[in-house]
């Protein structure tokens, strides 16, 4: 995913400048990163704007609300900073703050122990292998298993990553591969998808179906609760998850997948990993979804 996929041919122009400002600010170090968490592309009455996340520890601006940049000065001087290659574009000015607090993700007790805090989400295949994802950080252990009480099958982490303080501000999959005989998991039969913004899309929750929808794009996600960094993420806006819902399978509208459930903020705001980003870097081969 990227932000020119999300934007779309015809917003080209500000895909173009929120890449560049992503791209600038990872190169700006932990201490940047744990103030500016990310960077945005979100649909805002009825078009796109450039949105910076800021932690809500670390500025004066008020929280949940968008400001302007001139309001956080501290921001500010980051932002250009980071872009002052002989000179700050004109456009910088017209980025927007929202002070929030960080993503937690949703359910980080461990299903490989206590059952049912996890959700199994899309089916895959590999060589070797059949099973489906879900969360890193709720089957973190490879080679052990997992659990499901309304079958009583156990499953086996193949493989695992996720965003921790070893990784610290470098950008990570959260999403693990589980082999099971009986895989309680999403099949769908369709090409990836790059949702746009306010796109609906579905979440196969372990209580069920809920709909929500896409109002945000970032290429990376730093959170202070884990001290870690997820990639390629969509925003949901509208709250619905929940709790052990995270490694819940999203598909759009025509049952095409799009990603992975993986956290979320005390505002109900919840981040979705592109599930074709989490198969290119979880390094099984030969991974794809059925």
């Amino acid at each position: 995913m990227s932000f020119y996929a999300f934007a779309g041919p015809e917003n080209f122009q500000i895909a173009e400048r929120a890449g560049l400002l992503s791209s600038a600010m990872l190169t700006q170090g932990p201490e940047v990163l744990r103030v500016i968490n990310a960077i945005s592309l979100r649909f805002i009455d009825g078009g796109l704007k450039i949105v910076a996340i800021v932690d809500a520890s670390r500025t004066v601006a008020p929280r949940d609300t968008l400001v302007g940049i001139d309001i956080e000065t501290d921001v500010r001087a980051m932002i250009f900073k980071a872009l002052d290659w002989g000179g700050t574009p004109e456009w910088v000015p017209s980025v927007l703050i929202e002070a929030r607090e960080p993503v937690t993700p949703l359910g980080d007790e461990i299903i490989q122990t206590q059952p049912d805090h996890g959700t199994a989400g899309f089916s895959v295949n590999w060589a070797g292998g059949s099973g489906y994802l879900t969360a890193g950080h709720v089957a973190r252990m490879s080679g052990g298993p997992v659990y499901f009480t309304a079958t009583g099958t156990a499953g086996r982490v193949i493989a695992s990553r996720e965003p921790s303080v070893a990784t610290g501000t470098a950008p990570e999959p959260d999403v693990a591969v589980v082999e099971a005989a009986y895989t309680p998991a999403v099949n769908l039969h369709r090409a990836v998808v790059r949702p746009g913004a306010m796109e609906p899309v579905t979440l196969s929750t372990r209580l069920g179906q809920k709909t929500d929808n896409v109002r945000a794009y970032s290429d990376f996600y730093y959170t202070r609760t884990i001290n870690g960094c997820y990639g390629q993420v969509f925003e949901l806006m509208n709250g619905v998850a929940r709790g052990g819902d995270s490694g819940s399978a999203v598909y759009d509208s025509h049952f095409a997948p799009i990603g992975t459930l993986v956290a979320g903020t005390p505002n109900g705001m919840s981040l979705v990993q592109s599930v074709t980003y989490q198969i290119q870097r979880i390094g099984v081969y030969g991974l794809t979804l059925t």
